[in-house]
This record gives C-alpha cells, sequence and structure tokens, in this order.
C-alpha cells in the first residue's frame, strides 16, 4: 500500500488591489510622476524598485507619501534641473538600494533624507553635478555596499553616521576629493578601495573601526601621507594593496594574518615599520618599485608558509635584506626574486651571503637593545654586562661616519646626520653586533 503525503506551502504575497506584484515602476514623463498615487494607489507608502529614466522629469513632489521601497535608481533626466526632495520621507530600501548615477547634464536637488536608516542595497553615487551634500544623510548608519564614483566632491562628509558596510565599499575616482570623514564606520563585510583621487591627504574612521573582509586596497593616491585610520584594524581578510601612493609609513593596526602583500610605485614609502604586527602572510608578498624605500625591518616577524613566492625588485636605496624572514625564506628553496635593489640586495646570492654574516653574529644581536628605531635625532643603546665599547655608525654604503667609545648604557647624538637608513656596529669585549637603524627628521 502506497501512502502520499500531500504538504500545502502557503506563500506570504503582497496584497493589492490587482492580480499581480510589479517589481518595477520605470517613470519617464512628469506627468507620470504627478499621477502616480492615482496609478497606483496600492503603492502611495510602500513601493517595489522605483526607476526614474526621464524625459522631462524635473521633480518628484508626488512620491513624498513614500516610506519604504524596494529601490530607488535616479538614472537622469533630460530636464536642465531635476529635484528629488520629494523623495525625503524615505526611511528604508530593499535589495535594490539607493543610487543616484549616470553623469547626466541636469543639476540635481537633493532633499534631507532625515529617517533614511538602511539601505539594504548597493548605495550609488555617480553624478559630476553633486556638490556639497553635508547632512543629506544624517541617520543612515548601514548599507548592503557602497560606490562612490567620478563625482566633483572636495569632501565626503555626508556619511556622518554610517557604521556598517555590509559587501565592498568603494571611493573611485574622484578628481577633486581631498578629504574623506566617516566618524562612525566600523566594520566593511568586503572589500576596501580608496583610488584615482590624485589630491586626497585625509581619510579619517571610528576608533573602533576593526574589520575590513575583503582586501584593503589603496591606489593612485600620491598625495596621501597618513595611513592611520587602519591603527585600530584587527582583520583583513584577504590582501593589502599599495600602490602609487604618497606614504612614507604603513599601518594595518593588529592584523596578525593577510593572504598576499603588494607595495610598489610608492615613491615616498621610506620602511616596512608598521607591519610588525602580521605573523603570517598566506600568498605571495610583492615589494616592488618603491624608489626611497631603505629598510623592510618590518617584514621581521613573519611566518614562511608552504607556497609563498616573494618579490623584492627594483628598490634602487634597498641595501640590506637580511631580514631574519628573507633569510629563513631563502632556506627553504622556495620562489624569490631580487634585482634592481641597492648593492647587498641585489640578487639572491648576494643576499644569502649577507644571511650567513648575520647569522653569525645573531646571538649577540638578540642581547643588544637600541630604541627608538625609527630615531629623529637620539638613539640608546643597551648591551648586556658591562665594560667599554666601540660604537661605530655607517652609511648604508658602509661609509663610516661617527665613533665613540661609552660604558653601558649610553646614547648617540644623531642629530647632524641627515634621514636615512644606517648601520651601528658595537664591539665589546665578548662580542661584536651590528643593528640597522631608520634616521627620520
Amino acid at each position: 500500500m502506497r501512502v502520499f503525503l500531500i504538504l500545502t506551502v502557503l506563500i506570504p504575497v503582497l496584497c493589492t488591489p490587482k492580480d499581480s506584484v510589479a517589481t518595477e515602476i520605470i517613470l519617464r514623463w512628469q506627468e507620470e510622476v504627478n499621477s502616480f498615487n492615482e496609478t497606483y494607489p496600492e503603492y502611495k507608502y510602500q513601493a517595489p524598485l522605483i526607476r526614474i529614466i526621464g524625459i522631462d522629469i524635473t521633480n518628484l513632489d508626488s512620491l513624498h507619501h513614500l516610506w519604504s521601497c524596494w529601490g530607488i535608481q535616479i538614472e537622469g533626466t533630460m530636464a536642465q534641473s531635476l529635484d528629488i526632495t520629494g523623495l525625503r520621507n524615505l526611511e528604508v530600501t530593499g535589495a535594490h538600494g539607493f543610487s543616484i548615477k549616470r553623469n547626466q547634464e541636469e543639476n540635481i536637488v537633493l532633499p534631507v533624507f532625515k529617517d533614511l536608516r538602511s539601505v539594504e542595497g548597493p548605495f550609488v553615487i555617480n553624478h559630476s553635478r553633486i556638490g556639497n551634500i553635508q547632512g543629506v544623510f544624517p541617520k543612515l548608519r548601514n548599507v548592503a555596499s557602497i560606490s562612490i564614483r567620478s563625482n566633483n566632491f572636495l569632501q565626503i562628509n555626508f556619511l556622518e553616521s554610517l557604521a556598517f558596510v555590509g559587501g565592498d565599499f568603494h571611493i573611485i575616482d574622484n578628481l577633486n576629493l581631498f578629504q574623506i570623514s566617516m566618524p562612525s564606520l566600523e566594520l566593511i563585510e568586503g572589500r576596501m578601495t580608496i583610488s584615482g583621487s590624485p589630491v586626497l591627504q585625509s581619510i579619517s574612521v571610528s576608533e573602533n573601526f576593526s574589520i575590513i573582509a575583503g582586501e584593503l586596497i589603496l591606489n593612485q593616491l600620491p598625495r596621501l601621507e597618513d595611513m592611520s585610520f587602519t591603527n585600530s584594524l584587527e582583520m583583513i581578510g584577504k590582501d593589502l594593496r599599495i600602490i602609487h601612493t604618497g606614504l612614507e609609513r604603513l599601518s594595518i593596526g593588529d592584523v596578525e594574518i593577510i593572504r598576499n602583500i603588494f607595495v610598489s610605485n610608492n615613491e615616498n614609502l621610506i620602511d616596512l615599520s608598521g607591519l610588525e604586527s602580521l605573523s603570517y602572510v598566506f600568498g605571495d608578498i610583492e615589494i616592488r618599485s618603491n624608489s626611497n624605500l631603505l629598510s623592510i625591518e618590518g617584514m621581521d616577524n613573519w611566518m614562511n608558509l608552504i607556497g609563498q613566492r616573494v618579490f623584492l625588485t627594483n628598490n634602487p636605496e634597498l641595501n640590506f635584506c637580511n631580514t631574519d624572514f628573507i633569510c629563513a625564506h631563502l632556506q627553504t628553496n622556495r620562489y624569490f626574486e631580487a634585482f634592481g635593489n641597492g648593492p647587498n640586495c641585489s640578487s639572491p646570492q648576494i643576499i644569502q651571503e649577507q644571511c650567513v654574516v648575520s647569522s653569525e653574529r645573531s646571538l649577540e644581536s638578540k642581547n643588544t637593545i637600541i630604541f627608538p628605531n625609527p630615531s629623529t635625532g637620539y638613539l640608546r643603546v643597551e648591551l648586556p654586562g658591562h665594560g667599554m665599547h666601540l660604537v661605530k655608525v655607517y652609511s648604508s654604503e658602509g661609509v663610516p661616519l661617527k665613533m665613540t667609545k661609552s660604558q653601558h648604557p649610553f646614547e648617540m647624538d644623531l642629530s647632524d646626520l641627515p634621514a636615512g637608513f644606517y648601520l651601528l656596529k658595537i664591539k665589546g669585549e665578548i662580542h661584536v653586533a651590528t643593528h640597522p637603524f631608520i634616521l627620520h627628521p
């Protein structure tokens, strides 16, 4: 005997006076906007996706009752001006998000979205005629993703309450942008990309900004000299890409794990000391074409993992590559590429020779403490034991510059030396130690 089980599934449906539910409403003419409430009485307060693809639309005043919709997509009008203050009562948009895009010639007037708290789809602003809109989104706290692209903003300071981005975060090709301020931003669950803003100087976020679940990409930002907005980070889920910026120093907070690292064409970058929190890099490491890079000491704490490839190329001022990490990597016979650097870092073979020399003195070096490093004029040196020590300072080319004798501990005055990368050689009665250090102006 066969038994048939019949399941009845109840599917909730938006009830309307019509037999079917619209998935989108396209408005092309001002008359269609004016008669919206008569044409779509069931959508007066809650509506599906509304697309504005205007022929002669100048205002959206008839939509002032609307407080919720699946999405708003404003794709321009052939009129000279578009006033969208009729959307001022929006509180939430669904999976189609909120977008103002297509760089039309019309001017656009925005309301204060005083109650808009959530955009559950993409938040997009891509319109060359929008000016300062500070205060327009005072309560917007979370968006599914964000794209601010090809605008004429001088500042992005209109998302003061934004805390959570559920996907990618892109600020791209805003040629006049010099400041980004998002004082409430705490979490990005996708990629963070800031690129193509040649005059951008400042990025500030919340002190609780802790997670970028995807990549962190800073690209084509030649005036950006400060990366302190990342100081509170605890996680970067994928790659770190720093390309063609004005940064002198990198920073990633307390991040311990990264997939790949790409640092290239940063003319002002001096050292990698801001990366010392890292313990694990699971993929490739590429340090390329940084014309003033002096030191890679920030790599010392990194662990060698299976599959890693390392590229140190075309960093002409980089003359010391025999860090613990690099020396350990060379011993594994994994892929390593080095050329176009300073003389002591110009090939894997030469670096390997430097590693042999440094290993002979590793015990003495570990017992020596020098600080601060980098230094701004004075260097304090502490050694175990007592007795007289001969101390010499060498340039990165190996030229002796200063010499002194002192008891342990002692301080050196380096204020007469220019900024750069140096070596400190300390010779005691029973040991010799050599330490690289950086002198800042």
